[in-house]
């Protein structure tokens, strides 16, 4: 029999055991808190995360999680259940905590940890943090992997130098402070405060911030206010303005969190620079009051849509549909159209197709007829479009009533299909009339020049007087018929437009004005013309009336004629210029009415219809005849002819 221990063999052995306890819970100590800075780091960085349906399928993993489990979103969501990621030593404790979470979630611990199984079948030691998703029985669940801290059993030391290198290496500026002291920072901080490491610790907090914020509160008390808050376990962010080294001023985001380093607590403060932020959010501030201004002002009626109801609209609006704000606001957009649009078709599926058109960024522009409150239609122009306000997309509709507009083109028409018919009959009259005087005024004139070689000098002196006046407004009587019937078959009697030399056509009408032209002893200079499309006869009666009128009016100075044409992109410009006596500027519009004469036709013969016929072909060819003239240096006629 083995002998037994005397009592101080006892004491000592239980004393041995004591210090063994105490070394053991010591090296606990050291693990738990490695622990928590390990999840600190964690929580604030990003982790794997997945949503867990009622149903324990797995609907939703994020990149963190798919490289965790070795395997792509498209084997895992919706096909695994969280059974199929767990160990199977951990089903029971995490079933239950599934159970009792969505029974009473205070109840239920937020962390645990477990063992999983990837797809490559490797185990990974997880601690997860969940939670149900309000007014849901989902799960959201992050897993942070503590597989190789677990595996090589990562000292204090170890986890707090991983933190200093992540600490480090993040991308926003993080500083720790020990009772509102600076004890810390990474490299970011130095590159936003534009200062170095030492210059950093060695300055007062309050060196990098101004004593009052732009909007007159002091900086302290919102510090102070946060600070607090941080230190009683809330994460909190704010925006302030902070100052760097230099005294520059810069908007920056503030969050304040406390996390524990060696069993110590701090309080860790990630700042982000936010100038260009706030920049963006003021310029859209101002631009949307420049716009709410603008629409309230707007002279045509503005309508803001959304999902086909509208949700706002301006003063003019409310006058254009006579309503109230009431009337319009939250009412479908169809309730202010008529069923069909003028072409027939449906108000409200034609305008579905209108919106998936704008909905592409198209800004359609088109005729819409809509419908006031009190029932009665009216037509408009409808701009449509898109628009942004406050981050939100909204359909935009500028609408102008053209009821009026509508109603003047179709009196516009009516009176222009008026003046054409009268026009016809007015021509057709003149045709008539002119052509059923040739007979008996031939008749007339040669009987009386008949009498004047029969009985010249055989009468009285008065006679001879009487029968050359009878002679001479005969032949007057004459021209004016022959000239009437011109105008008349200009618009009835006209040849197909066709292409036509305008070379040829000055030639001809040249040579049917030889006589006059040597009569004068004219000179007329001609430019290399085009050829375009036009009648050949009247062209030719065209320039002949104005090369004419260009000889006849010279005055006592030699005639001198220039014809040029001048290309104008979609038209030419023909011009006849003379060195003539000119007209008054009072007259320029009546030489081409109709039987409108400047000078007595004993000065100057002719009909007065020679330059309405002009008119009347230029107009034909839908060009226009206008003349620039000075009294006593000449008179240039330009007309136009489209290409």
């Amino acid at each position: 029999m083995a002998e037994k221990p005397t009592y101080d063999e006892l004491v000592k052995k239980i004393e041995q055991l004591r210090k063994k306890c105490a070394e053991y819970a010591a090296v606990d100590d050291q693990y738990h808190r490695a622990e928590s800075v390990y999840r600190t780091f964690f929580e604030n960085s990003g982790a794997a995360t997945i949503i867990i349906e009622d149903d324990g399928i797995i609907s939703f993993a994020n990149k963190q999680f798919e490289k965790l489990f070795a395997a792509t979103k498209n084997n895992i969501e919706g096909k695994l259940k969280w059974q199929d990621i767990v160990h199977k030593d951990d089903f029971e404790f995490i079933r239950h905590y599934h159970i009792l979470r969505r029974i009473d979630p205070q109840a239920a611990p937020e962390n645990y940890e477990f063992r999983m199984l990837n797809k490559l079948k490797e185990m990974k030691y997880i601690v997860n943090t969940e939670s149900l998703i309000p007014e849901t029985q989902k799960i959201i669940a992050s897993l942070i992997d503590l597989t190789e801290r677990k595996m090589a059993e990562q000292s204090l030391n170890e986890s707090e130098a991983k933190y200093r290198a992540l600490f480090e290496s993040a991308s926003d500026t993080i500083v720790l402070l020990e009772r509102q002291r600076m004890i810390d920072c990474n490299q970011k901080t130095l590159e936003m405060f534009r200062c170095t490491r030492e210059q950093l610790l060695a300055s007062k907090k309050e060196t990098f911030w101004p004593e009052f914020q732009p909007d007159g509160r002091r900086t302290s008390d919102i510090i102070e206010k946060y600070f607090q808050s941080a230190l009683s376990g809330n994460t909190t962010t704010f925006e302030i303005q902070r100052l760097r080294y230099d005294g520059s001023a810069f908007d920056a985001e503030t969050t304040y969190t406390v996390i524990t380093l060696s069993g110590k607590k701090y309080l860790q403060a990630i700042i982000r620079d936010i100038t260009e932020r706030k920049a963006t959010e003021i310029a859209l501030k101002e631009g949307e009051a420049k716009y709410r201004t603008l629409f309230e002002s707007a002279i045509d009626t503005i309508i803001l849509i959304d999902n086909e109801t509208i949700v706002d609209c301006n003063l003019a609006a409310l006058k254009m549909f006579r309503a109230s704000r009431e009337q319009l606001i939250g009412q479908k957009t169809w309730t202010f159209m008529p069923k069909f649009q003028l072409d027939g078709l449906p108000s409200k599926e034609t305008g579905k197709g209108k919106t998936r058109q704008a909905i592409k960024g198209e800004i359609l522009f088109l005729e819409w007829r809509f419908l006031r409150c009190n029932g009665s239609e009216f037509d408009a122009e409808l701009t449509f479009n898109t628009i942004d306000l406050k981050g939100k997309k909204y359909f935009q509709a500028i609408i102008r009533d053209i009821t009026e507009r509508k109603q003047a083109a179709e009196q516009m028409k009516k009176l222009t299909q008026e003046l054409k018919r009268s026009n016809t009959d007015l021509a057709q009259f003149a045709y008539v009339a002119s052509h059923d005087l040739q007979e008996p005024l031939r008749m007339v004139t040669s009987f009386v020049q008949l009498l004047q070689r029969r009985y010249q000098g055989k009468l009285d002196k008065d006679a001879d007087e009487f029968i050359s006046y009878a002679v001479a407004g005969a032949s007057q009587m004459q021209k004016l018929i022959n000239d009437l019937l011109k105008y008349s078959r200009v618009d009835t009697h006209g040849e197909n437009m066709e292409p036509t030399d305008c070379n040829t056509v000055v030639t001809h009408a040249l040579s049917n004005l030889n006589k006059a032209i040597e009569e004068a002893k004219a000179v007329v200079n001609i430019d290399h013309l085009p050829t375009i499309q036009a009648d050949y006869t009247q062209l030719v009666q065209l320039f002949q009336n104005l090369i004419s009128n260009a000889i006849k009016y010279h005055g006592e100075k030699q005639p001198e004629v220039l014809i040029r044409a001048t290309d104008k992109g979609e038209y030419w410009l023909f011009s006849v210029r003379d060195n003539g006596i000119g007209i008054k500027n009072e007259y320029f519009g009546k030489i081409f009415v109709i039987f409108q004469r400047l000078h007595n036709k004993d000065q100057y013969p002719g009909t007065g219809i020679g330059l309405s016929i002009c008119k009347k072909i230029v107009e034909r060819h839908n060009g226009r005849i206008w003349v620039e003239s000075k009294p006593g240096v000449g008179s240039t006629f330009y007309f136009t002819i489209p290409k």
